[in-house]
């Protein structure tokens, strides 16, 4: 195999000691949330003797109002948190792409599909949520759904508007006019090109379903309560927090820098795959400007 195809993906990676960062930090998040998949320590163990204990050298992060170990929680709370982001940002980029692939380029659907798209737009993702859990009841697929359906129109409007502009080019004319199927024409011209731009969507995406699940868990319409999650922790520790600040601070810190780092990723893909927001565009452009 070229070796330029196995080195593609280091040449996406971030450069600098601010993208060596983002590296590491992304990749203990991952680690830990694998971790916690071996079970080193238990998450729901309650310890009444030890209840709200601020962070020392035998529970890192503290405890909280039962007992339970912080830290612990935490490394769970992040296994939880990337299953819900990872499953809603697939599901919602192979759903959402797809609709905006087919409205793109036939105008029969977008005129029915992008209006369905409209109606869910007017669908908030809390309070759809809030609905689905007093119906269905709380849990992983509930936000999953919830988030997906709010997230569906965003997307399907970007590709869409990626198919529009890949459409008129004279490749995709002459495929047409040498009597290529339209099937072949989407998935072999359109689609490789649309591509770049459903992955930089899908960084943000990821950022924002995490954030949004965290919402979720601490209005009670998310992951249920026995679980714990990032939002469950910050729900559960809000009663305590002017005298254990400590079980707020420190899952909060977990949703705040794992979104910081998921969208400087999105950032930096977003500048590595579009040529027109790449620094030797910028300092061209820049040049140009100057000369004029």
């Amino acid at each position: 195999m070229d070796r330029h195809i196995l080195l593609a993906p280091f040449r996406l990676l971030p450069r600098g000691s601010v993208g060596v960062l983002v590296a590491i930090t992304l990749a203990a998040i991952v680690v830990l949330a694998v971790l916690s998949a071996l079970h080193l320590a238990d998450p729901l163990y309650i310890d009444p003797l030890n209840r709200m204990k601020p962070p020392s050298a035998e529970a890192l992060f503290g405890t909280d109002q039962l007992g339970r170990d912080i830290f612990s929680r935490c490394i769970y709370g992040a296994r939880v948190s990337l299953f819900v982001a990872v499953t809603t940002t697939l599901v919602t980029c192979v759903v959402g792409g797809s609709i905006g692939l087919l409205a793109g380029y036939s105008p029969l659907f977008d005129l029915f599909g992008m209006r369905f798209m409209d109606a869910l737009m007017t669908m908030p993702t809390i309070l759809l949520a809030i609905a689905l859990s007093s119906i269905m009841g709380a849990g992983f697929f509930v936000v999953i759904f919830a988030i997906a359906v709010a997230e569906l129109p965003g997307v399907s409007r970007i590709v869409r508007s990626a198919v529009f502009a890949i459409a008129a080019q004279p490749y995709v004319e002459a495929a047409r006019l040498n009597g290529r199927p339209h099937w072949q024409i989407l998935v072999v011209h359109i689609l490789p090109n649309v591509l770049p731009v459903i992955l930089v969507h899908a960084t943000f995406l990821f950022a924002h379903v995490i954030m949004a699940e965290a919402a979720l868990s601490f209005l009670g319409a998310g992951v249920p309560p026995s679980i714990p999650s990032w939002g469950n922790m910050i729900a559960i520790g809000k009663d305590v927090f002017v005298v254990a600040p400590w079980t707020i601070v420190f899952p909060g810190a977990f949703v705040a820098v794992t979104v910081y780092v998921i969208n400087a990723v999105g950032d930096h893909l977003r500048e590595r795959l579009d040529p027109t927001l790449s620094g030797a565009f910028r300092e061209e452009a820049a040049g140009m400007e100057a000369q004029a």
